[in-house]
């Protein structure tokens, strides 16, 4: 009896979570640009409800479908279960081939958070995924937002490009009504409660599915990949909008995204982010409902839509690094008047403005390999590596983009990729600068070419936010340089750093306007006569302060011994052996 008992309690328990949710009305927004590139159209659209946001399209379900959801006191967990069948739909047009959506269905995915989408006659076309589920228990309704459309195997198939499956063609929202399960109480769902106290640990737990949301084709393209995150912690993080008058806004995390790619034996920046304003933690994986929290043990996530939206992407200059902090009164939301209230929105840019943008042909460059990079900047984050984290990318053009993972997400920079910090190999080195505010990586390698070294250094600036404006290396004896280059973001050669070559060091300097500022990488290369040896580099300071100065240990060009030297040393210069000339470093 007491094990029927057991059997019986545990049902009973496991029924109070299973709630049913009807009345769905779902919105869609497609991805302009993929669809241009490969050719479609929205040749016909048949609306039966009021989208939930502008630019979307609006449909209704019918009141016989319903789905069921595991929501234990309320926070959507997973789908147990069902499927809603919609009135209305819309229809895509290519080369006078028709794809009909009237009256498609969406399937809930079994012990996920995901749906698929059919159409009328039971074939599969898309993935929804990376939902945003919030439960408003005084209204009794769910609203699952930010979900990313993702293109399923059959329908790229039936579009003759396999690539694209799994690529983003568009975002969904859906409100739906929920039924409580029989006998629960809804008065009894008692919030998780916030305890800020503690260590704040935010750990970035992946990168997926990197797509496109606007293309110049020959000349550039913007991406953005959906993360993942959790909290490691002992301490809940606040995690509010950005502005009112959002319902919530105060302080929260910044995503912001960087692309890298290694090239004849050189590391560089392709292209980065603004700041991505982090705006509303899904708190998955643990009992606590969707909110302005990322409580302790607690999964977030964010799609590419969601990453490449300008309605939270603001100036990187607004935010202070090393701290995470940011003013909202007078920011990029806040336009005239200067009122604390947002008044700037997405539809004032064009395609490009603040998006991680990369230029079409170096994507297409042979030899090239490709680095996605992601990293949440966090108010006392104690661990911003573990915050950070990049995976190998290839990108691939047919009709259009579509970029496949080639390994697993590591933490930290993806400068780690190009040397490792644990394991640099003979004649490399990578090494960290703390500063007390604010952190930088330097990484040099050198290669042997024939009669000289080729010498490759990037210098990663990551949250030290008084900026670098000077890199200079020390020289010494007959030391040649040649082939000296900088490199930086843009093509512009205007704005490059100018380097100078004295006897004792060559020092490249900024211009105007293109110090490094945090979360950047710069280049700096040169052939050079000699080997390398190790010595102390010197980074200038941008910004008034003490250091005005900062100091790190690289590998740099040996001495080379003049003529003078030697004849000074050795004025018998006949007798001079391979031991005296080691002795003084000439050789």
């Amino acid at each position: 009896m007491i094990g029927l008992c057991v059997i019986q309690c545990f049902f009973t328990w496991q029924s109070q979570d299973i709630w049913r949710a009807d009345l769905v009305e779902t919105s869609v927004q497609f991805n302009e640009a993929m669809f241009a590139d490969l050719g479609l159209i929205v040749a016909a659209e048949v609306e039966t409800t009021e989208s939930i946001r502008d630019g979307y399209l609006g449909f209704a379900s019918d009141e016989a479908s319903f789905l069921e959801l595991n929501a234990p006191q309320g926070a959507f967990e997973s789908i147990k279960g069902g499927m809603v069948t919609h009135i209305g739909g819309f229809v895509f047009e290519r080369d006078g081939e028709t794809f009909s959506f009237i009256d498609f269905v969406l399937r809930g995915v079994p012990g996920t958070t995901d749906f698929e989408m059919y159409d009328g006659q039971g074939q599969r076309l898309f993935l929804l995924r990376y939902a945003h589920g919030h439960f408003n228990p005084n209204r009794l309704e769910m609203r699952i937002l930010n979900m990313d459309l993702h293109f399923s195997a059959e329908f790229a198939q039936r579009l003759g490009n396999p690539a694209i499956e799994g690529a983003y063609a568009g975002t969904v929202d859906m409100i739906m009504r929920l039924t409580p399960p029989a006998g629960y109480d809804v008065s009894s769902i008692i919030p998780c409660s916030p305890d800020f106290n503690g260590v704040t640990d935010v750990q970035l737990d992946n990168l997926y599915s990197l797509s496109y949301a606007a293309r110049q084709p020959g000349v550039r393209v913007a991406i953005a990949p959906y993360a993942s995150l959790s909290n490691q912690g002992t301490a809940d993080v606040v995690w509010k909008d950005a502005i009112a008058p959002l319902p919530d806004p105060g302080q929260h995390p910044y995503l912001v995204l960087h692309f890298y790619r290694s090239i004849n034996g050189r590391f560089e920046m392709m292209g980065q982010s603004d700041v991505k304003h982090a705006f509303f933690s899904v708190n998955t994986g643990c009992v606590c409902d969707g909110a302005h929290v990322l409580f302790v043990g607690c999964q977030d996530t964010y799609g590419a839509s969601t990453n490449w939206n300008r309605t939270y992407l603001a100036p990187r200059d607004e935010v202070t690094a090393h701290t995470g902090t940011w003013q909202s009164l007078g920011s990029h939301f806040d336009g005239i008047p200067v009122d604390n209230i947002r008044n700037h929105t997405s539809s004032e840019h064009d395609d490009w403005a603040h998006r991680l943008v990369v230029s079409e042909p170096e994507l297409l460059e042979a030899g090239s390999e490709y680095f996605i990079e992601g990293w949440y900047v966090v108010q006392n984050d104690v661990n911003i590596f573990n915050s950070m984290g990049w995976r190998k990318v290839t990108p691939t053009l047919t009709s259009a983009w579509t970029f496949a993972f080639d390994t697993t997400i590591a933490h930290g920079p993806a400068l780690d990729a190009w040397v490792d910090p644990s394991n640099p190999g003979a004649g490399n080195a990578h090494e960290a600068l703390d500063t007390g505010e604010g952190q930088l990586r330097v990484a040099v390698k050198t290669t042997p070419t024939g009669e000289t070294f080729q010498y490759e250094y990037v210098v990663l600036n990551l949250d030290f936010d008084r900026q670098i404006d000077s890199f200079s290396l020390p020289l010494s004896g007959a030391v040649i340089l040649t082939d000296i280059t900088f490199g930086d973001l843009d093509s512009s050669a205007g704005n490059d750093w100018v380097p100078t070559v004295t006897s004792d060091a060559i020092e490249w300097v900024a211009p105007a306007g293109n110090t490094l500022d945090w979360g950047t990488a710069f280049n700096f290369s040169f052939n050079c006569n000699t080997g390398p040896t190790s010595a102390t580099a010197t980074l200038g300071v941008f910004e008034a302060g003490l250091p005005n100065e900062l100091m790190i240990n690289l590998l740099t060009p040996a001495h080379v011994c003049t003529a003078g030297e030697l004849l000074a040393a050795f004025p018998s210069w006949p007798s001079v052996t391979v031991l005296d000339l080691l002795a003084m470093n000439c050789i």
